[in-house]
């Protein structure tokens, strides 16, 4: 195992090595450092590589059953973004509900924007406007007391798209307004 993965550091930087880095750590029952390599390293290529039904049927699922507390709150997240990706969006909000609930629990606020960001994703596919925009406001408030500066990046680019003008000022006059009839 420790020679696979200084393969994988040193040498050979792909996802082949990467994926038997991953089976030397389960050979060697070293199961909750595998989940995290393959969330780490694994996940991101084969999403990007659109094998989303190959993370929903094989990579997943034995990392969503995991007791680690770090992985249970990565897992769901990586999941609902597969569902997202095939377009099951009822699904896909109901792992990201899940993350949700987690990053509350455990006060994870920075963590949290992404979840909100995501869902209002979803909620705008199923045009379901004003829970996107609600959801996206949140993230703004949520990041802004925090400085997230990729948050605010992502709610710059989100404005763009929404034709809001003014960037994040416009997140704020929406964030105003809705706290006054909210």
């Amino acid at each position: 195992m420790e020679y696979q993965t200084y393969l994988f550091r040193n040498e050979r930087n792909t996802l082949n090595q990467a994926q038997v880095v991953h089976r030397a750590f389960m050979k060697a029952s070293q199961i909750d450092e595998a989940h995290r390599f393959a969330l780490k390293v694994i996940v991101g290529p084969l999403n990007k590589a659109g094998l989303y039904q190959t993370l929903l049927n094989k990579c997943l699922p034995p990392i969503c059953e995991t007791e680690d507390r770090q992985i249970r709150v990565e897992a769901p997240g990586q999941t609902g973004k597969q569902y997202h990706h095939i377009g099951q969006y009822e699904t896909a909000l109901s792992y990201l509900k899940q993350l949700l609930a987690i990053r509350q629990k455990i006060g994870d606020t920075a963590g949290l924007c992404p979840t909100l960001f995501n869902m209002g994703h979803i909620y705008r596919q199923r045009n379901e406007q004003n829970e996107a925009l609600s959801a996206w406001v949140t993230v703004y408030g949520l990041a802004k007391p925090m400085g997230l500066a990729q948050a605010f990046e992502a709610l710059e680019r989100l404005a763009g798209q929404l034709n809001m003008d003014g960037g994040l000022a416009a997140w704020e006059r929406l964030a105003q307004q809705m706290e006054k009839t909210g």
